[in-house]
């Protein structure tokens, strides 16, 4: 379990599923130094929040590796479909006011390393090889 700034335990202050913080992979890591930033950053009075996207360009085509493919909304015949190229993945945008960005791609907010972790595990399942 993640445990936040202010919480009384003593270094390594923060770990990811009971690993201490010393032990764990460049990804897990560094969402855990993250949301020690986040805390300590909170604990002065400023407001933060930390939010998700997960994308793989494969083939020159942008994938949303957050999407829930079994959507029952169209969304799984969309993702599908720019698998085998039968229509377009993300589209890539700019504007004046956002610069480059992934028009429609998910943005999940997130409160702690545990969370992004789950998102991270979910969008490697999502991949597309």
């Amino acid at each position: 379990q993640y445990t936040g700034a202010g919480s009384g335990e003593s270094a390594p202050r923060a770990k990811l599923d009971d690993t201490p913080a010393d032990h764990l992979g460049v990804i897990p890591a560094a969402a855990v130094m993250l949301f020690n930033a986040v805390d300590a950053a909170r604990k002065v009075g400023r407001t933060v929040s930390v939010v998700v996207t997960y994308v793989q360009i494969y083939k020159e085509v942008c994938h949303d590796l957050l999407l829930d493919k079994s959507n029952a909304n169209g969304a799984t015949a969309a993702f599908l479909g720019s698998v085998r190229g039968k229509i377009p993945g993300l589209r890539m945008r700019w504007s004046k006011g956002m610069g480059f960005h992934l028009e429609g791609v998910r943005t999940i907010p997130v409160n702690g390393p545990d969370e992004l972790m789950a998102l991270f595990k979910s969008g490697v399942r999502n991949k597309v090889m």
